[in-house]
């Protein structure tokens, strides 16, 4: 087994070249696994790092997955292809693919930022407790650096690291991308919008690793309605039952009332107009009498933005849910005339007795959707499995042919009274 010891100098030197990008929240990995200290500061931490290097203290093969991650967790914009062929994963079973694409893979101790003229598979991780294959991607890239001394800005070489997550359970691929600071271009391209580079690197990945044709993945349009109705449902048993009542023996009559000295009021569409307008008033007095009864929900929304030809409604929470009072009735308005375009959710996590929120703004393609972290703070990989596993499951609910989520169970406490 090579030890980093055996390495060529400038081997060495490229992996020095990664470990100076690792944080401090990769670093603690290495000093609770490995017991490295951590110093006084970031550069003493990372010299302990080349210490325990040299002492085999950190097995070679290790920290080079280790170094292939260090930006995992703190990718903070997702995008999700689904393939056209419902079959894909099977027919390539995770521990032949992983087998397929070891022999693919240019180490990352051989790239360097004069080496790497195109993007590069640098590492493929076996998650064998998640069903999931980790490839890791490296392109060459360019970054506006300031000069400490000179304080004047110079554009330098440097080497991106994005990761794409084949999901055996949930039959996705998730593309990761790091919202790496003063990124001037990627693989030769100027950085624009993000998602223009997403291309970059799965045509990278379909020629390297699997090819497949991009679904259209038009049951998140259902799940994002499914989430808002959730989240202004009032939850109190008295009202859908009160609500029930009037809508099946009073409704019909107090339409008819309305209608009765206006002929044009009695065509269909007038009348379903009318049917809901009475039935939305009368069900927001309810709510206003009888009130909403909290309850845990699947997500909380902090944004909304909903959009056809010229008109668009957006509200936006700044990351805390958005009211029921406040903006229940015009989202659900603006809902049956319009389609959701974004939809913010925040995903919830318990952690020693914390309740941890973390904002995604959802969006959707003909090609992909995507979740895009409103902060840059560091995203543990646990947190993003667990919020694209709860959003599948409304796949579900959506597309109940749909054969790969059978896993997945929507918890009953989630489910619309």
């Amino acid at each position: 087994m090579m030890i980093y010891n055996d390495l060529e100098d400038f081997k060495k030197t490229n992996l020095l070249f990664f470990l100076d990008k690792a944080g401090l929240h990769e670093l603690n990995k290495l000093k609770v696994q490995f017991h490295v200290k951590p110093g006084r500061s970031s550069k003493d931490f990372k010299n302990n790092v080349v210490d325990a290097l040299f002492l085999d203290q950190i097995p070679l093969t290790f920290f080079i997955e280790w170094l292939s991650h260090i930006h995992l967790e703190g990718n903070n914009m997702l995008f999700i292809f689904e393939s056209t062929d419902h079959h894909l994963f099977d027919s390539n079973p995770i521990d032949q693919l992983y087998t397929k694409t070891i022999p693919k893979i240019t180490p990352i101790y051989e790239l360097n930022t004069q080496s790497i003229n195109d993007i590069s598979l640098v590492n493929v991780k076996r998650d064998t407790n998640k069903n999931q294959l980790i490839f890791t991607l490296a392109a060459p890239s360019k970054i506006i650096h300031k000069d400490v001394a000179t304080k004047e800005l110079e554009i330098i070489d440097d080497i991106y690291l994005c990761y794409i997550t084949m999901d055996y359970d949930l039959k996705h691929f998730v593309l990761m991308m790091h919202p790496t600071d003063n990124l001037y271009s990627l693989n030769g391209e100027e950085r624009n919008d993000w998602d223009d580079h997403i291309w970059l690197f799965m045509h990278k990945f379909k020629n390297k690793v699997i090819n497949f044709k991009y679904d259209d993945p038009d049951w998140v349009t259902g799940a994002l309605i499914d989430i808002t109705e959730e989240y202004f449902h009032h939850n109190n048993p008295l009202i859908t039952q009160k609500l029930t009542e009037f809508e099946t023996s009073i409704l019909s009559k107090a339409v008819k009332q309305i209608t009765a000295n206006e002929p044009t009021f009695k065509r269909a569409d007038y009348m379903t107009r009318i049917s809901k307008s009475i039935s939305r008033l009368y069900e927001k007095e309810l709510v206003n009498l009888y009130k909403v009864i909290e309850k845990e929900k699947p997500f909380d929304i902090f944004l909304h933005k909903a959009g056809k030809d010229v008109t668009e409604f957006k509200a936006n929470a700044r990351g805390n849910g958005l009211s029921y009072a406040q903006c229940a009735e015009i989202v659900r308005l603006i809902g049956e005339n319009s389609v959701i375009t974004t939809l913010g959710i925040i995903h919830k996590v318990e952690d020693n007795g914390e309740k941890k929120k973390f904002p995604y703004s959802v969006s959707k393609t003909d090609k992909f959707y995507s979740l895009k972290r409103t902060s840059t703070a560091t995203t543990v990989k646990e947190v993003v499995d667990d919020v694209l596993r709860k959003l599948t499951s409304y796949k579900q609910e959506v597309q109940p042919t749909f054969a790969g989520v059978g896993e997945v169970e929507r918890r009953t406490e989630f489910n619309k009274s």
